[in-house]
């Protein structure tokens, strides 16, 4: 599977729809193993904006695969910790 499958995959439909154009092209930059995403090629390349738009969504983005990563490992907690700290 390819990576950028991978992210879409990783990622649920509904969040797909609330995600900007330019988030989504952000993302592409990512599956495509792109790392100078400020750089005047890779800004026309995938249509990210200004340099602060890339900023601003790579935080966005990072606070909500954060939220989500959280709420899943709630899921797999062992018995004992389900106890003690109850999701």
């Amino acid at each position: 599977m390819s990576d950028k499958l991978k992210i879409m995959n990783a990622l649920d439909e509904k969040e797909i729809e609330t995600l900007s154009t330019t988030q989504v092209n952000l993302l592409k930059a990512v599956a495509s193993k792109e790392t100078q995403f400020t750089s005047t090629s890779t800004m026309n390349d995938y249509r990210l904006g200004i340099p602060r738009n890339v900023s601003k969504n790579k935080n966005t983005l990072m606070i909500g695969f954060l939220k989500e990563g959280l709420q899943r490992l709630s899921w797999f907690q062992v018995p004992w910790q389900r106890e003690r700290y109850p999701a």
